[in-house]
């Protein structure tokens, strides 16, 4: 296998989405081609509130390997991330990016058809739920499960428990469980 074929085959698992919620994603793709020649790729992905970590590799069936291992993490104000790509012959390339966080957005009013969640800015809400009242049973859809509180107590609101996330909906704060997102208790409202 050319390491031009390697590259592509790590950019196709590269294009596998990550899901919302914390979860942990493996996947992997055998090819035989004619003469014993072919390759396998794998690809396992891990992430959650402030962290993604994804591993790729593929391998020859004569042995060869390309791997690439990407960590990335924030909050706080700042970003972190790692990318090691090991090659066929074993040497390594590592890059790491450190960034400051722009300054938040100021809220300015409320915005037809945007929520606002502090941190996040503003940010457009699928059609049919702006405006939308949040109570205790109602599903809050994927989409708005991405505006995670990162620090409850500066809102006097307790840690969440296990698989469940304090999120911004709307003009308030919800406790959701990560899973389904489903709204289990109401924090407080805002703007």
């Amino acid at each position: 296998m050319s390491p031009r074929t390697a590259i592509l085959a790590i950019t196709i698992l590269a294009a596998m989405p990550l899901p919302a919620a914390a979860q942990a994603r493996h996947g992997s793709v055998h090819v035989q081609g004619p003469n014993g020649g072919g390759w396998s790729a794998q690809r396992s992905a891990q992430g959650g509130p402030g962290w993604r970590s994804v591993d790729r590799s593929v391998t020859t069936n004569d042995g060869r390997q390309v791997s690439a291992s990407r960590d990335a993490n924030w909050g706080g104000g700042t970003y972190n991330r790692s990318t090691t790509v090991t090659g066929p012959n074993g040497g390594t390339a590592t890059r790491e990016v450190h960034r400051d966080a722009p300054p938040p957005p100021v809220y300015r009013g409320p915005r037809r058809g945007y929520y606002y969640a502090p941190g996040y800015g503003y940010y457009r809400v699928p059609t049919g739920y702006y405006g939308r009242v949040w109570a205790v049973g109602v599903v809050v859809p994927v989409p708005l499960r991405r505006y995670y509180v990162p620090a409850p107590a500066v809102y006097g609101l307790a840690a969440a428990p296990a698989g469940c996330s304090w999120i911004f909906a709307g003009n308030r704060i919800v406790l959701v469980v990560n899973q389904t997102g489903v709204v289990v208790r109401l924090g407080p409202v805002f703007w």
